[in-house]
């Protein structure tokens, strides 16, 4: 079994840390960065790849953010791009259950792209048909085949038999090889039980073009290779357009000034280009990647803090199971963001996604219980309770900010100076800094979890 690399177990899940906001390119309109997305999927259309990347890049470019990506990509598939189909269908697939209503719209969508002899639709019916109509599921993969894709064939060698016993000197396989056809090549390391020979079946496939290849090297320890060599094995993987590489990678260059690892590897910060990689992976369906880039954009660090976008993508992330997704869509239905206000049922998932894992969620909750909102009272003391569970869990800055709004009070609790001081001392002993949250929050007389999402809710 391949031994995995700290890489990716470095990049531990919580929030991005503030960062300046980097200056982007001046925004396209809609239109413009839609028609440049319509004239990709139409050569993906035309040439039977399923690069999802280069539509979403070209929308990127001309936008200036992935606001509005979403709903003209769903644009174009009511329109009848097989590619944009097959792209809705995928994305859909992240969440919808097999059975209902949603599900057959996405085999709709599937049939739809299929019939216009799209590859990757081809591909995607025969395996959603594998056990409910094979011998539909079979048509399409051959029909696939035919056309030239070399996924296809690699998995019609896969499902005839013909890599079970490794033989490459079949002619189907050894045809195939000659190709440099790299979905075949994953096969073949997916398949060994020595290692060495999957990392250097892996090695072949990076080398043909392959994105998933490098990023699994950049997860295994190869001998001769240390932790510079992984990244720049996931930097190959994210410049292709992995969406975890993309997400991971991302992230790096974003916290690149103060992330360990990255001081260590001497990663450069580039919060543009990280933020980028963010978006490119959320704008394919990455449901990891939709709640952090949700995140960023509520805590302000782009240049604007679309509401809308932001529910979009914490939605997004929760219906495919995030925590950190189910967190984001509590707080905003709590503030009205992007979404009506429900109150009750933020809490219910703000308190749910707790449960689940997402470390932010009390810091949220002793927010809206300090500040009161629309169905909320204000209730010090349950912030309070709110802020000693994040202290709990390591919150460098909780104890600092129960002293300064336990120092502020608020309209149904006076204030208490010296419990404030002993909170303030508690933080002085976690964090360096807590002094200076202390004071700010005291100056200002507020505090808000993500005050640019709340702005940007008010206006």
């Amino acid at each position: 079994m391949i031994r995995h690399a700290i890489l990716t177990i470095a990049l531990a899940a919580g929030c991005l840390s503030a960062a300046p906001s980097a200056s982007s390119a001046v925004a396209k309109t809609a239109r413009e960065a839609e028609t440049a997305m319509l004239q990709e999927l139409q050569k993906l259309v035309k040439t039977g790849s399923e690069d999802f990347c280069l539509p979403a890049r070209a929308y990127l470019d001309k936008h200036g953010s992935c606001a509005g990506y979403f709903e003209a990509m769903q644009k174009a598939a009511k329109n009848g791009n097989a590619a944009a189909q097959t792209w809705s269908a995928m994305y859909q697939l992240l969440y919808v259950q097999s059975g209902t209503p949603e599900y057959a719209n996405v085999l709709k969508l599937v049939a739809a792209a299929a019939e216009k002899k799209y590859a990757p639709a081809l591909i995607l019916s025969a395996g959603l048909h594998a056990q409910s109509n094979p011998s539909l599921s079979q048509t399409h993969l051959r029909a696939a085949c035919a056309l030239g894709n070399p996924k296809a064939r690699t998995l019609y060698l896969m499902q005839t038999g013909r890599l079970s016993a490794g033989n490459v000197t079949l002619p189907e396989v050894a045809s195939e090889l000659k190709k440099n056809n790299y979905h075949l090549e994953e096969a073949l390391a997916s398949i060994q039980t020595v290692e060495a020979k999957a990392i250097e079946w892996m090695h072949k496939a990076e080398a043909h073009g392959s994105a998933s290849a490098p990023f699994l090297l950049s997860q295994t320890l190869v001998k001769g290779e240390d932790e510079h060599h992984r990244l720049a094995h996931m930097k190959l993987a994210a410049e292709r357009g992995n969406l975890v590489a993309m997400h991971y990678y991302g992230a790096l260059l974003c916290r690149a000034n103060t992330h360990p690892l990255a001081i260590q590897l001497g990663i450069k910060h580039d919060f543009a280009l990280g933020s980028r990689y963010m978006q490119l992976a959320a704008m394919q369906g990455m449901p990891e990647a939709s709640a952090e880039l949700a995140l960023m954009y509520a805590q302000g660090q782009l240049d604007s803090v679309p509401v809308e976008l932001v529910y979009r993508l914490f939605e997004h992330a929760h219906r495919c199971g995030i925590a950190e997704g189910t967190a984001g869509v509590g707080y905003c239905k709590v503030l009205g963001a992007g979404c009506p206000v429900d109150a009750e049922g933020g809490i219910s998932l703000l308190l749910q996604a707790r449960d689940k894992g997402a470390l932010w969620v009390n810091h949220a909750l002793a927010s809206v219980y300090f500040n009161g909102t629309a169905g909320v009272q204000k209730n010090l003391r349950k912030a309070i309770d709110f802020l000693t569970e994040d202290a709990a869990v390591s919150s460098a800055s909780a104890y600092a900010i129960m002293a300064a709004i336990t120092a502020l009070g608020n309209e149904t609790t006076p204030p208490d100076l010296s419990t404030a001081e002993y909170y303030l001392d508690m933080a002085k002993a976690a964090t360096p800094n807590a002094q200076q949250i202390y004071d700010a929050i005291v100056l200002t007389k507020s505090w808000i979890c993500m005050p640019e999402l709340v702005k940007a809710v008010q206006k």
